[in-house]
């Protein structure tokens, strides 16, 4: 299966006190550190996910839910979980 790749650049805001959430100017700006990914499908229920900055590889199997762990791995699996709970067709994958 082919893998699919993409980067999402890191950001800077600058910003007054209490600016942001009361209609004031916020200054972003995209700079040079951020997170990149890639990743395949599988052909069965099971999420791998690793990283090159934390310990550790995770493996998750779509069947038995996805549930907290306290591991670095809950926030992606947790958006696997929201986009499975509004329908969309997610299925088995690894990522790195």
């Amino acid at each position: 299966m082919s893998e699919t790749q993409a980067f999402a650049p890191g950001r800077v805001e600058l910003l007054g006190n209490h600016t942001d959430y009361n209609g004031g100017v916020v200054l972003s700006a995209a700079i040079q550190m951020g997170i990149r990914v890639a990743g395949r499908r599988r052909d069965d229920n099971k999420i791998v996910i690793s990283s090159e900055g934390l310990d550790g590889e995770v493996t998750a199997d779509l069947g038995d839910g996805l549930q907290a762990t306290g591991q670095w791995a809950d926030y992606p699996l947790g958006v696997v979980a929201m986009l499975r709970e509004a329908g969309a067709p997610v299925g088995g994958f690894e990522g790195r």
